[in-house]
């Protein structure tokens, strides 16, 4: 089961990065500059995919200018390269909110509430003494609070 949700949370980042692209010849709908336009290659799209996931934000940069460049089969190497770089803290962040879900799941409502009330109160990091990390306090911030 944990193999299953970590794949499919996987496959929902890798989405996430290749979106889908309205222009079929990868172009970017945005007028281009009328003066100097920069070359961009392959590693840059790497580069701008690798930012993105490093700040916690991956999204389509088919559009992008970085990105716009490549071919569908290309954009989607690049993707592709990024996320087998990450493909170990993928798949352990996968399997850390899956067992944090479950053991949300089993929560009472009014235990739900009290703990959502203590970690809008006190933070993230308030649940040490309990043994709850501060990213599994700020995963429950985020998702069910």
């Amino acid at each position: 089961m944990k193999t299953r949700t970590a794949a499919c949370a996987a496959l929902l980042t890798l989405a996430a990065l290749t979106g889908c692209s309205s222009s079929s010849d990868g172009k970017s709908d945005e007028p281009s500059p009328s003066s100097s336009t920069k070359t961009y290659s392959y590693a840059d799209c790497v580069a701008l995919l690798e930012y993105d996931y490093a700040e916690g934000q991956p999204q389509d940069a088919s559009g992008d200018p970085e990105c716009s460049h490549l071919t569908r089969d290309q954009y989607g190497k690049a993707v592709a390269e990024v996320l087998t770089g990450h493909k170990d803290e993928i798949l352990e962040e996968a399997s850390n909110e899956a067992i944090w879900d479950t053991a949300w799941d089993e929560l009472d409502a009014a235990a739900q509430t009290s703990v959502c009330d203590l970690l809008l109160a006190e933070g993230p990091d308030t649940g040490a003494a309990q043994g709850v990390s501060e990213e599994q306090g700020q995963y429950f911030l985020d998702t069910k609070c």
